[in-house]
């Protein structure tokens, strides 16, 4: 939002900001302006065409922003700090002595086309940003965001407030404006706040879907801030405007809303939204720009058309891929030649400089301190959590330039002030973006004292329900899980809960997260789910009420899709994430490395066992009551293969399901420290239960093997696949020797995930018909040793069994 001043000078044309460019660079004889060139051939300069600047000044700003964001990656950086400092390297005041420069220098008549091409592109960067947030974010955070976004808004304001009466602040305006001052420096964007998370990723994460929503709060306190302050300054000449600020939303709610759903409907999922679909939106948010900019603020209009825009494909997804790239990296950096240009050190006092510096600084720690106080105190957020959400409402960004602006158009503040305000933000954001990319982890809610929440698949009784997160990709996974779930034998008395997760890539207004699965979102994003669904629903129909069902869609980025699947692995207190692995299949590289690299952070990353299922035969959804017959569970020693064999203990149950045990034993292996001794303990009262299970079911077999090398382990895993549909393993073994050093074999597999044994299986050369389940105990690559059985544990283990 763009407050401004008074009735009289918030809603500045065109012509108004001419004029004001004119009187702030001096006069120019506008016959001299070239509209037009011949070219070279014509013995003609083509920097004399304003046109021809434009490209190069477009050219430019674009090469040096790519440059120094690249320069200042290690710095850890935002792109839009690098466009302001490249239009500041294109300002008068860094490069006015060049030579070049003054040959290629845009003159104020001819800036309003940078400038508003810039400004345009500034317009559809809040467009696209508002399409990629659900609003529906803010009402489920709404009481913390509310509270949060206040306190932010309100500490930051007073401070200002009682700062206004200690600094005399030349150069801006006194009365009324201080208190429209104190409220423009005291909203946090939403803009600015948004491009800074997207940029980063984690916009999608629960804190930052936290601070999005604070912001918004934010916006809202400083837009209603305005109006009533307006109201109360000139109440005879507010009355409509206070009418047309409420009635806009009601406007797009009832009219652009509707509209964009009719071309939802029309535009199915899987066929291309048309053409001229795109352009209606396009310039609908043009015509609510206009309607907005009629109360002094055009961002609102393109703000709220962005949110009004349906969830997900195929109208946001498209919107966004069509705009989003050409807007942003393109258009956008022009923004910041006319902010640039605006920037005048020449006339900046040392004294009134220091002053709006400290003002912004004390601001910034005032907003601090109120968001994260509130967040720790109020809202009970951990302490980290809440300094970081501190940081985060912090960031300025170029919409805050935006307002001061047009407060310098309306001459409220001077242009000294106006270069000390932007440079004082600028370097704000510059200390505090980096701050929040050091200290922000997405992955330290489940590394942190939460972890003993953590469920694992050995401690879960095989009399009680099992409760099972089962992730699938695509419809060909169906099969795979479904037979695994089968084959775990649920039971009256011990009967299966399945999480059931269809995991979709965030595209568009989708709401990040896991959402329940219900008629609404088989309309509106089914993304191939019904399918799916309709699958397990129907095998839990068929098991007499032994299989329980609960449909999610997980929607989410690639890069933060473990995320969400391990924060529900944590909250349903889930023993075992089953999530398949889809290298045998027809998939691009691209899709393979995507699929991969979300594996490998729910491996790393999960609160509980994870089941890696590699699935190597062509059953199809038709086929899916073709479930496994035949099972092997290999077990060597170790917590991922005794998770292996509690699983295989559970298949025992099954009475149509033929399980074999293959152990194998290290051949002069001696156990030397209590550790050792308790792990053989724990392996021998594991086999010795399976072994129970052999007596009284003649389906259940048990070989042991003594292996003398690695290579009789190689050739004794080749022959177990003609026999088998499933062989089940662990990843890794905890103890390595001579014989088996995994750690070095693990250097020439392919996939690492799948672990030494499991990468076996799954190469071309083993049997094709045979799949393969590879299980974790659990691990975390910051508490990696709290997986391993310490000495205190192993000592009391001993003690109960001797």
């Amino acid at each position: 939002m763009d407050p401004t001043t008074s009735s009289s000078s918030h809603n500045l044309t065109t012509a108004a900001y001419r004029a004001w460019f004119l009187r702030a660079k001096g006069p120019i004889a506008c016959s001299t302006v070239k509209r037009h060139s011949r070219g070279i051939w014509f013995g003609e300069n083509p920097t004399d065409d304003a046109f021809m600047k434009f490209l190069l000044q477009l050219a430019i700003i674009n090469l040096l922003s790519y440059t120094l964001h690249f320069l200042l990656r290690p710095l850890k950086q935002s792109k839009l700090v690098c466009s302001f400092l490249a239009g500041l390297i294109m300002s008068p005041n860094m490069m006015g002595h060049s030579k070049l420069f003054r040959k290629i220098q845009i003159w104020p008549e001819e800036m309003l086309l940078v400038r508003t091409v810039g400004y345009l592109g500034a317009m559809y960067v809040i467009f696209t940003l508002a399409v990629k947030t659900e609003y529906m974010v803010i009402m489920r955070n709404f009481r913390k965001a509310a509270v949060i976004g206040a306190s932010g808004v309100f500490t930051c304001f007073f401070t200002l407030l009682a700062l206004s009466f200690v600094f005399d602040l030349p150069g801006v305006k006194k009365g009324f404006f201080r208190m429209l001052f104190g409220i423009g420096m005291s909203v946090t964007r939403f803009p600015s706040v948004a491009h800074t998370f997207d940029e980063m990723n984690i916009m999608t994460s629960e804190l930052g879907e936290l601070a999005v929503s604070c912001t918004m709060i934010s916006e809202i306190l400083g837009w209603s801030g305005y109006l009533v302050g307006l109201y109360l300054r000139f109440p005879s000449n507010q009355e409509l405007n206070l009418v047309w600020a409420m009635s806009v939303p009601i406007l797009f709610y009832v009219g652009f809303r509707p509209a964009i759903q009719y071309i939802a409907r029309r535009s199915p999922g899987g066929i291309p939204v048309k053409e001229t679909y795109v352009l209606t939106i396009l310039l609908g948010s043009l015509v609510a720009g206009l309607l907005c900019d009629l109360v002094g603020s055009m961002q609102l209009g393109f703000l709220v058309a962005g949110l009004m825009v349906p969830n997900g494909p195929p109208v946001g997804a498209t919107l966004t891929e069509k705009t989003e790239l050409g807007v942003m990296e393109l258009l956008f950096p022009l923004y910041f030649v006319s902010i640039g240009n605006l920037l005048d050190f020449s006339q900046i006092q040392f004294k009134a400089a220091g002053e709006i510096f400290v003002l912004v600084m004390v601001s910034a720690l005032a907003k601090f301190t109120g968001g994260a106080a509130s967040a720790y105190f109020i809202c009970s957020l951990r302490f980290s959590e809440s300094v970081l959400l501190g940081l985060m409402l912090v960031i300025k960004g170029p919409y805050d330039l935006a307002l001061y602006v047009r407060w310098t158009a309306a001459n409220e503040i001077m242009k000294a002030v106006f270069t000390a305000l932007a440079m004082s933000e600028v370097i704000v954001t510059m200390i505090v973006t980096p701050l929040i990319r050091m200290f922000y982890s997405p992955h330290a809610r489940l590394s942190a004292p939460t972890w003993k929440n953590a469920r694992f698949l050995i401690a879960t009784s095989q009399n009680h329900e099992l409760r099972v997160i089962c992730c699938v990709h695509s419809e060909d996974d169906v099969p795979g899980v479904i037979s695994l779930l089968e084959a775990s034998s649920p039971t009256k008395g011990s009967p299966i809960f399945a999480h059931v997760l269809h995991m979709n890539e965030l595209i568009g207004q989708a709401t990040p997260g896991i959402h329940p699965y219900d008629e609404r979102l088989r309309y509106v994003k089914s993304n191939g789910s019904s399918p799916i669904m309709g699958a397990f629903e129907n095998y839990a129909m068929s098991s007499n009420g032994m299989v329980r069902l609960r449909p999610y869609l997980a929607i989410s980025s690639h890069r933060s899709m473990h995320e969400f699947i391990c924060r529900l692995a944590l909250q349903e207190h889930i023993p075992l994430i089953i999530i398949p692995f889809q290298a045998n299949r027809q998939v691009s590289s691209a899709e393979l490395t995507t699929t991969r690299g979300i594996n490998s952070k729910v491996q790393a990353y999960s609160p509980c066992t994870v089941g890696l299922l590699f699935s190597n035969s062509d059953r199809r959804l038709s086929l899916a009551a073709n479930y496994f017959t035949s099972i092997a569970i290999v077990f060597i020693t170790g917590n991922d293969d005794r998770a292996a064999l509690a699983l295989g203990i559970r298949m025992t149950g099954h009475p149509k399901l033929r399980v074999t045990l293959i152990r194998i034993v290290i051949a002069g292996w001696q156990c030397t420290s209590v550790k050792e001794k308790a792990e053989k303990k724990l392996d021998d009262l594991m086999v010795s239960q399976f072994v129970a299970e052999r007596g009284r079911n003649e389906r259940v077999g048990y070989h042991e093997f003594v292996a003398e090398n690695h290579e009789q382990v190689m050739k004794w895993m080749r022959e177990l696949g003609g026999g088998h549909d499933l062989i089940v393993v662990g990843r890794k073994r905890r103890r390595t020797t001579e014989l088996m050093d995994e750690e070095t074999m693990m250097d020439w597999i392919e996939y690492p995930e799948l672990g030494v044994l499991g990468d076996l299986i799954a190469s071309a050369e083993y049997s094709s018909g045979t799949s393969v389940l590879v299980m974790q105990h659990f691990g975390d690559v910051y508490v990696k040793a709290r997986s391993q059985l310490n000495e205190d544990d192993a000592i009391h283990l001993l003690k109960l069994n001797s």
